[in-house]
């Protein structure tokens, strides 16, 4: 076996454990995901949220705009593993792009589907859909619960036309 052949191999068995590791990072990183197709009026829309996990210690709290998100004991606490790290709508497969600032500072999401807000608080949370009256719109509802001292619900009203808003309470105790 010659220099070159060997140097070949040496690449080939570099490549396929970096592939092996970074598709197995990926897959790890994605921990929980709701998904729903729902029918408002005569058009289907399809529902993606996934959680990711995060590293407390490299979260720039300064960036974080939503206090009412991270009440507990003052500060931003270190147990926090998860955030909402993808928020994909499709309306008619035309998709809505939601913006990041509308998900990306919700953390420890509750990704359960529930069917009707009894069973939010039986869940300890969970993800609510319900299309708009007008067929226009769809409100998403979900409660997060954490152990150790709060939670919050968060509603995103998503229209049709890709407006958005969202509305959060933290007086869940």
């Amino acid at each position: 076996m010659t220099v070159y052949s060997k140097l070949i191999k040496f690449f080939t068995i570099v490549c396929i454990f970096l592939s092996c590791t970074l598709n197995s990072a990926a897959k790890s990183a994605e921990i929980n995901k709701f998904e729903k197709d729902i029918n408002v009026g005569p058009d289907t829309v399809h529902i993606a949220i996934t959680s990711i996990l995060i590293n407390p210690e490299q979260i720039d709290t300064s960036t974080i705009d939503t206090c009412k998100i991270l009440p507990c004991l003052g500060g931003f606490p270190s147990d926090l593993t998860q955030r909402i790290g993808q928020f994909d709508v499709i309306w008619n497969e035309e998709p809505i792009h939601i913006q990041k600032s509308l998900y990306e500072d919700c953390f420890t999401p509750v990704l359960n589907e529930v069917e009707g807000m009894w069973e939010l608080s039986e869940n300890k949370g969970g993800i609510l859909v319900l299309p708009g009256k007008e067929g226009q719109s769809i409100l998403i509802m979900m409660q997060s619960f954490r152990a150790a001292c709060c939670g919050y619900t968060v509603w995103w009203i998503i229209e049709k036309d890709g407006q958005q808003t969202r509305f959060i309470d933290d007086s869940i105790p």
